[in-house]
């Protein structure tokens, strides 16, 4: 168990690849990720296959609560995505010769575990509790209407998490 937490820390902000095109292989990378957590939030994972996208579905759902890359090396595979699913990006290029090349001056990895780029709306539920306290106050957008405000801890944190992670 020591070596797993030495190696652990050790894969923290590093780049993994992994380029297969076996199912049974791909599959049971994602067992074994889900098994031993070895691969931390900001270590960086891209996988490059063959395999068109339909076969991928199991790597998909885990990849995207991760800082991952799926790439599909054929261009073919692309048409096999359906209007419902996430729609497919070319973010880069990769040649023998050239080596890898961004689309575009974004980073290939971005940062998607810090903030909300977009600022969304969430609707938070809490039971209540003797902590917190729900105060009516008049108000200022319509006159002679009252306004709901929570007061205390459970509140608090989440104004505090609104504030960090960009959400209303």
């Amino acid at each position: 168990m020591s070596v797993i937490h030495q190696l652990r820390e050790l894969s923290s902000h590093t780049i993994i690849v992994v380029i297969s095109n076996d199912p049974a292989f791909l599959a049971a990378f994602n067992e074994w990720f889900l098994k031993t957590r070895l691969l931390v939030w900001s270590t960086r994972l891209l996988v490059v296959t063959r395999l068109p996208l339909p076969k991928l579905h199991h790597l998909q759902r885990t990849f995207s609560k991760m800082n991952a890359m799926l790439v599909i090396s054929s261009d073919n595979d692309l048409g096999n995505i359906s209007p419902r699913e996430a729609q497919a990006l070319r973010v880069a290029s990769w040649t023998p010769t050239s080596g890898i090349i961004l689309a575009s001056n974004l980073p290939l990895f971005p940062d998607k575990f810090t903030k909300f780029p977009h600022r969304p709306t969430l609707l938070a539920a809490s039971e209540g509790n003797p902590f917190n306290k729900i105060i009516a106050i008049e108000a200022s957008e319509a006159p002679g209407k009252k306004s709901i405000n929570f007061k205390g801890p459970v509140p608090n944190l989440m104004d505090y998490l609104a504030k960090a992670l960009n959400f209303s």
